[in-house]
């Protein structure tokens, strides 16, 4: 009998389209274009009146993107579909700050239809989480799984190419397909 693989599904970028969102906030703002050619562009991007990007996403619109943002097509779906493996135990993992977006998270992934009984772990940089696997967009989360003998299957973006992983895939039906492989 096999064990029971417990999984981490990243929410922004792998079932999230927050990014599309946030391009939305940047048109509304004036910001014509912003670096996403590394993860954190948007911090070294700044409004026509000298307001940080970042800053005014996390801080002052961190509400109407995380109500807003549309899923990724078919990822829900395709994590309902995993969560019934007998052998998947699954998490959302998210670096949303627990203590603002607990319940808008909840309620955007309710709302979308993921399946009520995975839970979200809001600190997915610690190590001490329970998961084997994680599936991400972030390249340094994944080589972090990675140096502590863990797997990191990271969904390609061009913010992410400037480094290597050992699973990169391009979008979350692959590497779903992927964790299925260890199920």
């Amino acid at each position: 009998m096999k064990s029971i693989l417990q999984i981490g599904i990243d929410i922004d970028g792998v079932v999230s389209n927050s990014y599309a969102y946030w391009d939305k906030i940047a048109q509304r703002l004036g910001i014509d274009h912003y670096n996403m050619s590394e993860y954190n562009g948007m911090f070294k991007t700044y409004t026509p009146d000298g307001r940080n990007f970042g800053k005014l996403l996390f801080d002052d619109y961190h509400h109407e993107w995380l109500n807003n943002a549309e899923p990724i097509t078919g990822a829900i779906e395709l994590v309902n579909e995993l969560n019934k493996h007998p052998n998947a135990n699954l998490y959302f993992v998210t670096a949303r700050e627990k203590a603002t977006t607990e319940l808008p998270t909840a309620n955007w992934l309710n709302k979308h239809g993921a399946d009520p009984t995975i839970p979200t772990i809001h600190e997915k940089y610690k190590l001490n989480a329970p998961i084997q696997v994680i599936l991400d967009d972030k390249l340094e989360t994944v080589q972090q799984f990675e140096s502590a003998s863990r797997m990191g299957i990271l969904i390609d973006h061009p913010y992410n190419r400037h480094g290597d992983v050992r699973h990169r895939v391009p979008d979350i039906e692959t590497g779903i397909e992927k964790i299925k492989q260890f199920l």
